[in-house]
C-alpha cells in the first residue's frame, strides 16, 4: 500500500518489461475512451481500477500504482456467502461487468477492441457502495490484447478459466474467449472451482489439479463435441444467472455471445433476478472480516 500525490494506491511492479507495458496501454485506453461514443454513460470507466502512475523504477525494475480499493477478490466474496446470498446478490454483480444500468465494463472495453485475457474470480474486486450494494472492479490487465477486428493467439490465461478453443494451438476470437472465462467465473463463483481443471475427492479430502496433459484432453473433447463436461452447480437455484453462465460457456465459438451481444436487456433481465438481503450490513461485516476468510485452495489461484 502506497500514497501517490496525497492519494492511496496499490503498487504493483514486475521484471517483465511486456507486460507492464501492456497493462499501461490498456488501463491508458480504458481511462482515455469516450464511451458515449458507443452510446454508454461515462460511468463505464469506474468498473476499472484507475491507474495513477506507471515507471520504471530501477533497471529492469517496472511499477505502476493503481487506486487503492477497499474491498475484497470476488473469490473470498462468494465464499463467505450463504447460497442464498449468492443467488441474491451474484446476478447484481455479473450484470455490472457485463452491462446494466449505469455500469458497464466489458461492453465498453470491448467496444474500444481491447480484451481482458485473464478474467476470474480473482480478477474483479468487490468493494462496498454507499447504499451496501457490493460493487465490481476488474483488474490486472497485463494479458490485455488489441485485438480489434482480427483473431489472435491467446498471450495468456489462468488454469481452469481457459477456453476449449485454447488448446488449439491457433488464433481464436478473443472477445468471445473472453465471454466464456466471464462464465467460467461465475461458475467458479457459484461452485468454488473453476469448471474444468480441478476435482474435489473425499479422502483424502481436498479440491486437486489436473496434469495439464489430462486439462487438454478434457478440453480439446468439450471443443470437437460441443458438449459441457463440468459438475453441475449444487445449491444454486437463480435460474438466470446459470442461463447467462451457460450461454457465455457455449463450447461452439459460433454460437457463444460476447459482451456486446448480451449487452442491455439480457444484462438488466439478469439484475433483476436478484435483490439485496435485508441484513446487508452484517453480511458486509462477515465478507470483510480477514480472519473469517477460508483457507484458499489451488483453484483461487
Amino acid at each position: 500500500m502506497v500514497r501517490y500525490k496525497e492519494k492511496p494506491g496499490f503498487m504493483k511492479c514486475t521484471a517483465n518489461k511486456e507486460l507492464f507495458g501492456v497493462e499501461v496501454r490498456a488501463l491508458q485506453a480504458l481511462r482515455g475512451g469516450q464511451p458515449e461514443r458507443y452510446n454508454l454513460p461515462v460511468s463505464a470507466k469506474s468498473a476499472f481500477v484507475g491507474m495513477l502512475h506507471a515507471a520504471q523504477v530501477s533497471k529492469g525494475f517496472f511499477c505502476i500504482i493503481l487506486n487503492r480499493i477497499e474491498g475484497v477478490r470476488l473469490a473470498q466474496f462468494a465464499k463467505r456467502l450463504t447460497p442464498a446470498e449468492r443467488d441474491q446478490l451474484l446476478p447484481g454483480v455479473f450484470a455490472q461487468l457485463i452491462d446494466a444500468l449505469d455500469t458497464i465494463a466489458l461492453a465498453y472495453m470491448h467496444r474500444l477492441g481491447w480484451v481482458h485475457g485473464d478474467i476470474k474470480s480473482n480478477n474483479v474486486i468487490i468493494s462496498r457502495d454507499a447504499d451496501d450494494t457490493p460493487k465490481a472492479t476488474i483488474i490486472d490487465f497485463d494479458m490485455s490484447q488489441r485485438v480489434g477486428t482480427n483473431l489472435m493467439y491467446s498471450s495468456g490465461g489462468t488454469f481452469g478459466y481457459q477456453a476449449p478453443e485454447d488448446f488449439l494451438g491457433a488464433p481464436v476470437d478473443q472477445y468471445k474467449r473472453d465471454s466464456w472465462m466471464l462464465g467460467a467465473t461465475i461458475y467458479s463463483s457459484l461452485a468454488g472451482t473453476p469448471p474444468y481443471g480441478f476435482m474435489r475427492n473425499k479422502k483424502p479430502k481436498g479440491v486437486f489439479k489436473l496434469s495439464s496433459l489430462a486439462m487438454a484432453q478434457k478440453m480439446l473433447r468439450v471443443y470437437h463435441t460441443s458438449v459441457n463436461s463440468y459438475r453441475p452447480v449444487k445449491k444454486a437455484e437463480n435460474a438466470r444467472l446459470l442461463a447467462v453462465m451457460e450461454s457465455l460457456m457455449t463450447p461452439d465459438v459460433d454460437d457463444r455471445p460476447t459482451a456486446i451481444n448480451l449487452q442491455g436487456s439480457t444484462a438488466t433481465w439478469l439484475a433483476e433476478s436478484g435483490s439485496e438481503p435485508a441484513d446487508m450490513p452484517q453480511i458486509w461485516t462477515k465478507v470483510m472480516s480477514s480472519a473469517a476468510l477460508p483457507p484458499p485452495t489451488p483453484a483461487d489461484a
